[in-house]
């Protein structure tokens, strides 16, 4: 059924890639905070990458969604308010795509033609695509202050990666 493309038009096919592209972007971020939150658990146990436990800390915080990795990286660190205000719009959003983008949003709901599902999506891909560079700054001035170098912290995280996908 699935390989079938006459079960989906082709605009309901265009409209699912663009809830996949809008969704990638967002992990992008969610998994940017992980990173974050990553180097300043390790940064916290000891200032050697090796011994600091990478893995575990991967692994605890790997399972934690967009919402709960910044309230833990708050515990750490302050951010610029307008920030904290565009990530609650970002959290907001990835919420709604990953939880309720096709659910009826009232009783007198009527189906989204795929055009405007298309459009919300591409909207929200926009909001995550513009808030993704601010967050990589944010984490890379993070990662310098700490004194995490770049290249260790990106060995180490290709690893977990590589690593958690043979799971």
């Amino acid at each position: 059924m699935f390989n079938n493309p006459e079960w989906a038009t082709e605009q309901e096919w265009d409209a699912y890639a663009c809830f996949g592209f809008a969704m990638q972007e967002a992990q992008m971020i969610e998994f940017m905070f992980l990173v974050m939150l990553v180097a300043l658990e390790a940064k916290k146990i000891n200032t050697n990458p090796e011994e600091t436990g990478w893995d575990s800390l991967y692994n605890d915080f790997g399972w934690y969604n967009l919402r709960k990795l910044f309230e833990r990286i708050r515990k750490h660190i302050s951010l610029p308010i307008d920030f904290e205000n565009d990530l609650q719009r970002v959290v907001d959003m990835r919420n709604e795509l990953a939880h309720g983008f096709y659910w009826p949003k009232n009783p007198n709901f009527k189906d989204k033609t795929a055009f405007e599902a298309q459009q919300e999506l591409k909207d929200a891909a926009s909001l995550f695509s513009n808030f993704a560079p601010r967050v990589e700054t944010v984490m890379m001035s993070l990662i310098d202050t700490i004194s995490v170098k770049r290249s260790d912290l990106e060995a180490k995280t290709k690893e977990l990666v590589k690593g958690n996908k043979k799971g």
